[in-house]
């Protein structure tokens, strides 16, 4: 899979939404892809947040695939709710 690679103003949002949301699913979804775009390897994430490598990979999966809005998204089914709007922001 490719490196992620988000703008400085991406982050910060992201950082915004992680202080706001109440799920922690969803909260480490964030996390996640806030340290891949830091370099962080699966297996120090596994270790921080307690979730297996293979999670981390799926949640990348799902970034790369659907975007932001795709990894914040409950639906499996790849039809993606817009998360930016319903949040707000």
């Amino acid at each position: 899979m490719g490196k992620i690679l988000l703008s400085n103003s991406e982050v910060k949002h992201l950082k915004i939404l992680h202080k706001r949301e109440t799920n922690r699913k969803l909260a480490d979804r964030i996390k996640i892809l806030i340290l891949l775009n830091d370099g962080w390897n699966y297996s120090q994430i596994s270790k921080i947040l307690l979730l297996d490598d293979q999670t981390i990979i799926n949640y990348e999966f799902r970034y790369f695939e659907g975007g932001i809005d795709g990894l914040l998204s409950f639906d499996y089914s790849c039809q993606f709710s817009n998360y930016w709007e319903l949040t707000n922001y």
